[in-house]
């Protein structure tokens, strides 16, 4: 136990020292042997508490970085003034052409480093195995380093810019609602104020904030309709009534143009290949009348064009339209018609379907409506009172959209999120030393401790060229090739002998000392070993609670990991195929202990002749306490 002891003070020893350093690399994961071919910005110390002991500490650090913003003097600035000096901020959301958005994001984040690392790997094998004590080198210990090139760069999925833009107008066209029914509002509430006397319909919130706007309006209402003399009940009924024939009449009205915006997209998306094709059949049709109603149709289809040019509707000018009024649309007719899914933007079945919908509402409400008018004989409100009872119920309406802002924003989080993405690529190469000191019985027939029992030494080496690549943010593949000359020591039987000496020099009893000798026994086997290794990652990162939309800091590392070994000169070993998972969690925030686990076939299709061939026998479990000294950043998010 005393050995295990030492392993551990001197792998915690080793870590706190370098760790010093801040690094900024890690393995996303381990197998048996401690190893991994993915390599991502962190520190950390993982010690392999089950079985065997193993513990590995693993470092790397970017160094000369350099970022690559060429290009970009000289685009979109007739889009943005100071077009760099906003790039350069990382702010590529302020662009409003989709090109120069996507561009921007491109060249902001393409960024090149070298890499360099260090690794410190030490096993125990039945207590043989120490790090820092007083043998010379202690089995299964190996030292490495690191040195690699990287690029980092950003990409967006198609259409990705364009989802962005729209996200984002949300708040500005709720923003400009609110400042074009804020117009002319103070003259207003003063003509209001000076017919009616009424100071309380005019009162203005004492605090900002959406929740006071809404209470301050909703009471210049009631006291508005309070101040009225006569036949309140009724026209209570009869207001209500004709709000909500107003909104479906809005909402039809809307929903009505941008049935005919769809149309016009349509007709937008197919003129150019129409009129591509008319073309060509106006140079090979002789028929005069054919060949003047093909060049009809050019012109309409010319004029249609020529029009939409002049009025500045494109493709890209219409859909950002359609679905800005989409989510404002989709809202209200949530609130008319709870149970309507009104879900697709671009969908003309979908807008069809309540525009039939709000037509037979209005028809009906409009009877509705003209029977109470005829039925009450209700004072009529001046011309300032309407309106001014008009602009406070359309500001109550968008203060009550304000207090879902922060959801709409949150919505433009995501959709960042779902359509820009941080990518990676690493190359590297990783060369390490691997020292083994024990004591082996020779099994001899030696009548003599130091002739049967001998210390051995052996010196391997591992030579390993891999990549690392980060895709979509979460997702990371690694591959590696390694030339590895090692042996079969793990494989060996140790054996515990007890040796008494009697000393004949006290006369008056027995009197014996004993000593253990702790050694390996079996064919030591040393060889060539070709690895081939595969590593799949994906970060499923964690929420903050049940309720909660939010990412917290904690991640959970799905590995999935393959190896194949080939032998040479070993007399005994077979190629060996390696299959395991790992689900291992991690934490965004420096000096946080996490941890993992893995489970892994040693001989995949049972290779090995003579040993057992069932796939239980051949599975092996490992628990792995992590403690990161400088926590897994994930880059996720580019403005």
């Amino acid at each position: 136990m005393k050995y295990k002891e030492y392993v551990i003070r001197g792998m915690i020893g080793c870590f706190l020292l370098i760790g010093a350093l801040r690094a900024n690399a890690q393995t996303l994961g381990q197998d048996a042997e401690g190893n991994s071919s993915i390599v991502v910005p962190a520190a950390t110390f993982n010690l392999d508490i089950s079985n065997s002991t193993v513990a590995v500490f693993s470092i790397n650090k970017e160094f000369a970085k350099k970022e690559f913003t060429t290009g970009m003097k000289n685009i979109c600035e007739s889009d943005l003034e100071n077009a760099l000096e906003n790039v350069l901020k990382n702010n590529c959301t302020v662009f409003k052409n989709e090109d120069c958005m996507e561009k921007c994001f491109k060249s902001k984040l393409d960024k090149r480093a070298w890499i360099w690392g260090a690794d410190v790997k030490g096993g125990i094998k039945d207590g043989l195995g120490t790090i820092f004590s007083g043998e010379k080198v202690a089995s299964a210990v190996s030292v490495g380093g690191l040195i690699g090139w990287k690029r980092s760069w950003v990409s967006l999925r198609k259409g990705g810019a364009s989802s962005i833009i729209a996200a984002k107008n949300v708040e500005n066209l709720h923003r400009n609602r609110i400042d074009s029914i804020n117009k002319g509002m103070k003259e207003l509430q003063e003509a209001v104020k000076n017919q009616t006397g009424c100071y309380q319909c005019v009162q203005e919130p004492n605090t900002a904030g959406s929740d006071a706007y809404i209470i301050s309006y909703e009471r210049n209402l009631q006291n508005i309709n309070n101040f009225k003399k006569m036949g309140i009940g009724e026209l209570t009924n009869l207001e209500e009534k004709e709000l909500y024939l107003k909104t479906i009449k809005d909402l039809d009205s809307r929903v009505d143009l941008n049935l005919k915006k769809l149309t016009i997209l349509s007709q937008l998306k197919d003129s150019p290949g129409k009129l591509a094709d008319l073309n060509k059949k106006l140079l090979i049709e002789k028929n005069p009348a054919n060949r003047k109603e093909i060049q009809r149709q050019i012109l309409e289809i010319t004029k249609f064009l020529a029009d939409c040019s002049q009025n500045n509707l494109t493709v890209e000018n219409l859909k950002n339209e359609i679905y800005i009024d989409f989510l404002s649309v989709k809202q209200k007719i949530k609130i008319v018609y709870p149970d309507d899914k009104f879900v697709e933007p671009f969908e003309k079945s979908a807008w069809d379907s309540a525009s039939q919908k709000l037509k037979k509402d209005v028809e009906k409400n409009e009877i509705e409506v003209a029977y109470i008018k005829k039925a009450t004989n209700a004072e009529s409100d001046t011309k300032e009172i309407k309106l001014l009872k008009e602009k406070y119920k359309k500001l109550i309406e968008e203060y009550e959209y304000q207090k879902t802002i922060n959801e709409k924003l949150d919505d433009l989080n995501t959709t960042k999120d779902k359509n820009v993405s941080i990518n990676s690529f690493l190359l590297y190469l990783r060369p390490s030393v691997k020292g083994d000191a024990y004591k082996y019985d020779l099994a001899n027939d030696s009548t003599l401790v130091a002739d049967r029992f001998v210390d051995r030494k052996f010196n391997g080496y591992t030579i390993e060229l891999g990549s690392t690549y980060n895709f979509r943010t979460y997702n990371y593949i690694g591959l590696s090739t390694s030339i590895n000359y090692t042996n079969n020591i793990s494989a060996l039987t140790t054996t515990t002998y007890k040796l008494e000496k009697q000393d004949t020099s006290i006369t008056d009893g027995e009197f014996t000392t004993s000593e253990e000798i702790k050694a390996l026994s079996g064919t030591f086997d040393s060889y060539m070993r070709y690895d081939l290794n595969f590593d799949y990652v994906y970060l499923m990162p964690m929420k903050e609670s049940a309720e909660s939309e939010k990412n917290s800091a904690i991640y959970l590392s799905v590995n999935p990991y393959l190896r194949h070994r080939i032998y040479d000169k070993s007399d005994k070993l077979k190629n060996n195929t390696i299959l395991g998972l790992g689900l291992h969690a991690y934490n965004s925030a420096d000096n946080k202990l996490m941890g993992g686990l893995f489970v892994q076939t040693t001989d995949l299709f049972g290779n090995h002749a003579g040993d057992d061939s069932s796939l239980g026998k051949r599975i092996v479990f490992g628990i792995i306490a992590k403690y990161s000294i400088t926590g897994l950043k994930v880059e996720k998010k580019a403005n």
